[in-house]
């Protein structure tokens, strides 16, 4: 592994060689914040709030710390001790072995949506590749003691979330997140995991082999050190990043304690739809779902309510003409006029206007000014 600064990049960035496998640009200060137990997500977004730059905890300065983070003098020192202490050249050549790479506040690479948490993890490690932003992303989620009938609900909503190009994201557990993360991969598309302890001591552990599958089609995604046990406190910040990483969560079956509920909680508290299947009223793992309808979720019988709620219109599901359906393919794709959507097709513009009027007429499609036509 070769590890240095590379002409052109901020001086608080640092250039991970790992053989075979891409330069990793990344922030060492943010990496020290994120394994410093004493500095953490908050302090992380407190210190951002006041104007502090991650670059500079690589070599903090006590009096930054005790300003932007409103410490005494002896518990700004500590910190910055602590900071100190961090070395991240032995984790980072682990990391390679492990074939994980870190991901850091500021990158590229960095998920939009973990911006808007209150505690976004200052880094995280990952296996594979993460989403794109112009990716649709959901959450699948529910009971680890999940029944057939969630078991066939969670496959049913994930086999067709792939199939329709949207990304696939649960936690990994066993019962509804497992269920969620197979069918995805089996439908040829894209899933995250994300974990609630490291790469070395992954949770269950028999889900290893479901790891290097999600990581093959997808990303596998933790914000622990690497040697981090699965502990209690884990799973509820795990659940943050499920919930921060889309657009839509949706509640398969849930107990009244499910971590699933706190998934919901997060997704709320960001905007984040939240949708919930209803399930037998004598059933545990349907309690959390139905208190989750009561509070005003959205319900969940089908992959229509999901594409409902989200505005999304899959034209593999219309009975619609096949030239219809050309159309409406178009125009998913990006908004067009009738002579964009006819040189795409190699039709002439009368025949594209004609569709296009059919289209809007069905309610499926509607004009904008200058003649744009979109996806209602």
């Amino acid at each position: 592994m070769g590890q240095s600064a590379r002409p052109g990049i901020a001086p608080s960035a640092t250039v991970l060689r790992p053989r075979g496998v891409k330069e990793v640009v990344f922030c060492p200060g943010a990496l020290m914040a994120a394994l410093c137990p004493r500095f953490g997500p908050r302090r992380f977004r407190a210190y951002l709030d006041a104007g502090g730059s991650p670059g500079n905890l690589v070599d903090p300065d006590p009096a930054d710390l005790q300003r932007r983070l409103c410490l005494a003098p002896r518990e700004a020192a500590a910190l910055a001790r602590a900071l100190q202490r961090v070395r991240t050249e032995p984790v980072l050549e682990q990391a390679v072995r492990v074939g994980v790479r870190p991901v850091s506040w500021g990158d590229g690479d960095y998920p939009p949506g973990l911006t808007r948490l209150d505690q976004p993890p200052p880094a995280f490690f990952v296996k594979g590749d993460l989403p794109h932003a112009e990716d649709r992303v959901v959450a699948v989620v529910g009971s680890r003691k999940a029944t057939r009938y969630g078991l066939r609900l969670a496959r049913a909503l994930a086999t067709d979330l792939a199939r329709a190009g949207f990304v696939v994201v649960s936690g990994l557990a066993r019962g509804i997140d497992a269920a969620a993360h197979e069918a995805a991969l089996a439908a040829g598309g894209r899933t995250v995991a994300v974990l609630g302890s490291g790469f070395l001591r992954p949770y269950p552990p028999e889900h290893i082999d479901l790891i290097d599958s999600v990581a093959q089609q997808g990303a596998v995604i933790s914000e622990f050190a690497l040697d981090a046990p699965p502990l209690r406190a884990n799973f509820p910040r795990r659940n943050r990043i499920v919930a921060a990483l889309c657009e839509a969560v949706l509640v398969v079956e849930a107990g009244r304690k499910s971590g699933a509920l706190s998934t919901a909680r997060h997704a709320s508290d960001l905007g984040v739809e939240v949708l919930a299947a209803p399930g037998p009223v004598d059933r545990e793992q349907s309690l959390g779902t139905l208190a989750l309808l009561r509070d005003g979720a959205t319900p969940l019988a089908s992959i229509q309510d999901v594409f409902a709620s989200l505005g999304f219109c899959d034209p593999a599901r219309l009975d619609l003409p096949d030239a219809e359906l050309a159309v409406l393919e178009v125009l998913i794709a990006r908004s067009a006029t009738a002579s964009e959507v006819a040189a795409v097709l190699g039709w002439n513009d009368e025949v594209a206007a004609g569709y296009l009027v059919t289209l809007e007429i069905r309610g499926l499609i509607e004009r904008e000014t200058g003649g744009r036509y979109v996806v209602r």
